[in-house]
């Protein structure tokens, strides 16, 4: 039996996303391991996904970040009064006083795991390369969630990270089966015959929607399939009105930020992501082991994907390149697109599957 290793992730606000729903789908093989682990949200407030990580066995604490030294000391109190063996940081923000406080504890280990590319210019970079720089000789170990972020680290703070790529729910997505796919499209109300595009994402301006949808337009209109949008959208729904000056309102459907995003997969014939730039993206992950082609920008966090799954389509972040690429995909037999992807649920099972997040971490956890 493993000795039991107590663990507190220290977040943000905790939301449906990036590390919060990764920890709370691993929370079992954790378990297994014989770890214990807390989060404290840092949050102004504690988040809507906090009843989500209570259901997988955290126990959450809430202390809303200030400047103040009274944060620090209510984190110091929690962190003395836990017996944690392991303080994992995933917040950026002042990650470097927070790495300090949970020194202060002398654990086994403290690490900050690094969860976007932050190419931060001018004296912030300055600033960020001598606190990591710092963190590294006191004995903080850092971990990139991509190639891409590992890079980054590298190149713009001159800082060597440890690699442990995020996962995806191997056991929620997988191949996806021609009943499921007949089921999901009644479900969403599509035709037989239509060619479904999906993307999944907020309408922030990094995820770069405004270039699809204007590629969307630029496409003959015997080719124009129907776009599915998952994912919040923004503040006056900005896109929704861009669809309308662009006359694709017919083509376009706003599907919200699904509790379940399945039915949007498995209702499509091709993924797209044409974002600015990622970290990692789980949903491309998530879309893949189901067996979709994918359409991605030539970009950090995305260009990563092209060195394991042969046959996905880039296309740089405008609108031009991005039509272009739904061409090639869309003159495509549906024989030939399923072609493409029939060996990336095998491939995302293989290299992002939660075993092996989970033993990368242990790894380090107890190494």
């Amino acid at each position: 039996m493993k000795s039991t290793l107590r663990v507190l992730h220290v977040l943000g606000e905790l939301r449906p996303s990036g590390a919060e729903t990764m920890f709370c789908i691993a929370a079992p093989l954790f378990a297994q391991q014989g770890v214990e682990a807390d989060i404290v949200s840092t949050g102004a407030e504690m988040g809507s996904y906090a009843p989500q990580l209570a259901q997988a066995g955290y126990k959450l604490h809430h202390i809303p970040f200030s400047k103040s030294p009274s944060f620090f000391v209510q984190l110091h109190r929690l962190m003395r009064a836990g017996n944690y063996g392991v303080f994992h940081l995933h917040t950026e923000r002042a990650s470097f006083w927070i790495g300090m406080v949970a020194l202060a504890q002398r654990p086994r280990r403290v690490l900050q795991t690094i969860h976007s590319c932050f190419d931060f210019k001018g004296s912030l970079r300055w600033r960020r390369m001598i606190q990591r720089r710092i963190m590294r000789l006191l004995g903080i170990t850092h971990v990139a969630i991509s190639p891409s972020v590992q890079k980054t680290e590298l190149v713009h703070f001159g800082l060597k990270t440890l690699l442990v790529c995020n996962w995806y729910d191997n056991n929620r997505f997988s191949q996806v089966t021609d009943l499921e796919r007949s089921e999901a499209r009644k479900f969403l109300a599509i035709a037989t015959g239509e060619t479904v595009l999906v993307s999944v994402g907020n309408c922030s301006k990094i995820k770069n929607h405004e270039s699809l949808l204007e590629a969307m337009a630029m496409l003959p209109m015997a080719l124009r399939p129907i776009l599915l949008h998952v994912g919040n959208e923004e503040a006056g729904q900005p896109e929704r009105k861009l669809v309308e000056k662009l006359g694709i309102s017919e083509r376009v459907r706003f599907l919200g930020p699904l509790a379940d995003i399945r039915p949007g997969l498995h209702a499509a014939d091709i993924f797209v992501m044409p974002s600015l730039i990622e970290g990692f993206g789980i949903a491309v992950v998530e879309a893949l082991a189901t067996g979709l082609p994918a359409i991605l920008t030539d970009v950090s966090g995305l260009r990563d994907f092209r060195l394991e799954y042969e046959g996905l389509c880039y296309a740089k972040p405008d609108a031009s390149s991005l039509r272009d690429a739904l061409l090639i995909l869309l003159n495509e037999s549906i024989e030939l697109r399923r072609l493409r992807a029939q060996n990336y649920p095998a491939i995302s099972k293989q290299l992002f599957g939660i075993d092996r997040g989970v033993a990368g971490y242990m790894e380090i956890y107890r190494g």
